[in-house]
């Protein structure tokens, strides 16, 4: 199934330390999926591994759990990941705020799992709609099981419910005219140099012309232009 040999590899060696528990097709094709994502490369979709393991998905993530705690793996994800991924880098910062305050009180949650119900919470605190963050989106995404992770999501809003509370608050809240002084004195001060550049420019134009007009009035007085004159004169006259 895989080609690639550093992927093949990782996934026959974490086969190979859990096939005393789990020995079925299935696992091979989490543990390929494992190793996918801590090389963090895709050679291969999840969707083509869960059909090929014969299970279904609900199934496929619990045994995905499983064997990743055998194995003592954690696959990173990150706020800046699911931010950036689903539209809302706005909220990475109170994200990251929210699960400092959690996560000492949450020590057996999977990282990526508290990570992935943290960003659900703070998305849907601060108004954004089930279509625009989808709650199965995230929970693929960080590989759990739908039950726990509405359970978790009701334990986050229960423990951070100021936090939260503070999310909606602040969208609701009218923004204020955005001013920048620097940026306005950095505008102006260009504006002027704009303006200094053109009044050179067309200083530098009439000084052109000026210089042509003084030219071509004292050329008129020199013996090389009254000596044309003269033979002009006699070429018109012959």
């Amino acid at each position: 199934m895989i080609t690639n040999k550093e992927i093949s590899d990782t996934a026959n060696n974490y086969h190979r330390k859990i096939q005393s528990y789990f020995s079925d097709t299935s696992s091979k094709c989490i543990c390929i999926d494992l190793a996918c994502r801590m090389l963090k490369q895709s050679p291969v979709t999840q969707t083509s591994l869960l059909d090929v393991s014969g299970i279904k998905i609900t199934a496929y993530k619990k045994q995905y759990n499983q064997i990743k705690q055998l194995l003592g793996l954690e696959i990173p994800v990150t706020f800046e990941e699911l931010s950036v991924a689903l539209g809302a880098t706005s909220l990475k910062k109170d994200c990251e705020i929210i699960y400092e305050q959690i996560n000492e009180r949450m020590p057996n949650v999977s990282r990526s799992i508290l990570v992935g119900a943290v960003f659900y919470c703070v998305c849907k605190a601060s108004g954004m709609s089930e279509k625009a963050v989808s709650k199965s989106n995230i929970i693929d995404r960080v590989m759990a099981n739908k039950k726990e992770f509405e359970t978790l999501i009701k334990s986050i809003q229960e423990v951070a419910k100021e936090s939260l509370a503070e999310c909606q608050r602040a969208t609701k809240r009218p923004r204020k005219k955005e001013t920048n002084d620097g940026i306005e004195k950095e505008e102006k001060k260009a504006k002027k140099i704009k303006q200094v550049e053109i009044i050179n420019i067309e200083n530098t134009m009439k000084n052109g012309i000026h210089r042509m007009i003084e030219y071509r009035n004292s050329f008129k007085e020199t013996i090389q232009f009254k000596n044309y004159l003269n033979w002009k004169e006699k070429i018109l006259s012959a």
